[in-house]
Formats: C-alpha cells, sequence, structure tokens
C-alpha cells in the first residue's frame, strides 16, 4: 500500500494469512521523504509474490537523469527452535534469496540496488575482523552448515554487491 504521512510517502508490503512462513510478525516499509521526492517519482513497487508478501518489496525511484536507485527491503525469517518448523525455514529462506536474485538481475545495469535488512540470525561471524562483526566468507562452520550467510554472501557476489560492514576497514 501508499500513504502519506506527515512528510513521508510510505509503502507497505504487509503479510497474507495463511501464506507458508508468513505471520503476523511480517511487514516490511520504505518511507520516501517528501518534498525531496514526489509520487512521480517512484516508479515500480514490487511487494513480492503471494508466499513472500511482508518478507521482500522492490521500490524503484529515479529522479530525472541522475539518480535511478531500487530499494530493495528483505525480511528474513529467524531460525526456529523446534524442528518441525525448520523445513519451512529453510523454504522460506531460499523462496526469499531466489526472489532477490531475480530481482537484482531485472534492475541490473540501469539501476542502483540498495539492500536494506536484518542480519541478526546465523548471519554473523562469531570472532571480530576490525572491530565489527561482519558478513561474508568468514561465518563460521555452524553457519555453513544452515546455508542462510553463504547464500546471500554468494547472491550479493553474483550482482558486484558486498555488505558494507563486511569492508568496514577498508579506507
Amino acid at each position: 500500500t501508499y500513504q502519506v504521512v506527515d512528510h513521508h510517502m510510505v509503502i507497505h508490503a504487509g503479510w497474507r494469512r495463511g501464506a507458508p512462513g508468513i505471520n503476523k510478525s511480517c511487514g516490511i516499509a520504505v518511507m520516501i521523504q517528501k518534498p525531496y521526492f514526489v509520487k512521480e517519482d517512484i516508479k515500480l513497487i514490487d511487494p513480492g509474490p503471494v508466499d513472500l508478501r511482508g518478507r521482500v518489496l522492490a521500490v524503484r525511484i529515479t529522479k530525472g537523469n541522475f539518480l535511478d536507485v531500487t530499494l530493495f527491503c528483505l525480511y528474513f525469517p529467524p531460525k526456529p527452535s523446534r524442528a518441525a518448523d525448520q523445513k519451512r525455514w529453510f523454504d522460506t529462506f531460499k523462496r526469499i534469496i531466489q526472489w532477490f536474485d531475480l530481482a537484482l538481475f531485472e534492475c541490473r545495469g540501469r539501476s542502483t540496488p540498495v539492500l536494506m535488512t536484518d542480519l541478526n540470525d546465523f548471519f554473523t561471524q562469531n570472532h571480530f575482523i576490525a572491530d565489527d562483526l561482519t558478513v561474508g566468507p568468514f561465518t563460521t562452520s555452524r553457519q555453513r552448515r544452515y546455508g542462510p550467510a553463504d547464500w546471500l554472501t554468494q547472491t550479493l557476489r553474483k550482482h558486484d554487491m558486498a555488505v558494507l560492514t563486511t569492508h568496514k576497514s577498508i579506507p
């Protein structure tokens, strides 16, 4: 949905009741500040497929000939503690990565992708590099067993992207 709140345009992708891997904690949004941008600057709103609603969102914004960005919001599910729920978690995670990979491919060469996500579940390494936790090839063997950090890192590399904190120590 699209709405104006104070000095912002808000694009929200809510959750769909009954979709596998989706629950009432899902829902993501992008706030775009007015007056820098107007509704006509928003060229694309993609809430993703029905089974990922509330977990993925892409918003393409252009401004004249000098700005063309696609904002990606990804809400990865936390790893469940019950073994019975882990297959659904794994499948949902893979679907998010597949959607993101395809969406990045579709915007390649015309729009700069910007990823916004919460990487707090099996993403960061257990040791420090340059005084910061990172996402990348330094993930632990425990994390590799589950795959999420590697899937995201491989997808980002495939599209010539990186998580900023991975390179924090590089001047």
